[in-house]
This record gives C-alpha cells, structure tokens and sequence, in this order.
C-alpha cells in the first residue's frame, strides 16, 4: 500500500499548549497522567483527500484505562464533522455498554496496554472522500 500521508506532531494544525491530552498523545509520554474523570476529544484541522483504492489509519499507542469504565474512540468522518464513523482496528473490541462511558458494541480501545503496539484501521469505506479524524477519550 503506498503511502499518501504521513502526520507528524508539527503537522497537526492544532495548539496543544494547553490540552491535557499533548503529552499523553502526541508526544509520547505514557507516564504522563490524565486528570481524573478526564472526557476530551481532538479533531485534527486538516482534512484529507483519500484517493486510490485502498488506505489504512496507522498509530503507534500505548494506554491504561479504567477496566469497564473508561475508553478511547477513533473517529472519522466524510461529511465536514457533520456525522463520526467510529473505526475498528487490531487492538478495539466492543464497548460494554455498562457503564455508558463505553458504548455498547462500539469498537473502543479499552484496558491495559503497557507496551507500545501498532494500532491499523481500515479506511476502505472512505477511499475517493475528504475525511476528518477525531480521537475521544
């Protein structure tokens, strides 16, 4: 699969000054500690035009949530943000739905992962469309 894209922190379009999220996703840092109870999001600026006949999402991740409760999403969307497809990937499984911070049957990333491992999502659906990423917590 050829690469069309590749993001690095600079690329983003966006200020992380002051997000809680930077170090925990972008810089790298997974000793660094979210506060309590913590529900963020971050939509990526830019756009992208998906073009061919085949794309993958492809990010290198490391997590620890609370087991049952807490969740990470990764979202995409075709239309301008107006409505999130939520992508499924190697290391997803389905949300419990109890409590409701995981959607029920959701793909979520969930648990423990203490060592870093290569998260891939499927973009088939999107190929030929101008799409938005979004990642939840």
């Amino acid at each position: 699969m050829e690469k069309l894209y590749e993001l690095d922190a600079g690329d983003l379009g966006y200020d992380f000054a002051e997000s809680p999220l930077r170090a925990a996703l972008i810089h790298g840092q997974p000793d660094r500690r979210l506060p309590a109870n913590y529900n963020g999001r971050f939509t990526l600026d830019s756009s992208f035009a998906l073009a061919g006949v085949a794309a993958e999402l492809r990010f290198w991740a490391v997590w620890q949530t609370e087991g049952g409760y807490d969740c990470a999403r990764i979202l995409v969307s075709s239309n301008g943000g107006v409505t999130w497809n939520v992508l499924e990937g190697r290391y997803t499984a389905p949300g419990s739905g109890t409590p409701t911070e995981q959607p029920i049957l959701s793909p979520v990333l969930h648990g423990s992962k203490p060592y870093w491992v290569e998260e891939v999502m499927d973009l088939h659906d999107f190929v030929n469309k101008t799409i938005r990423i979004q990642f939840t917590l």
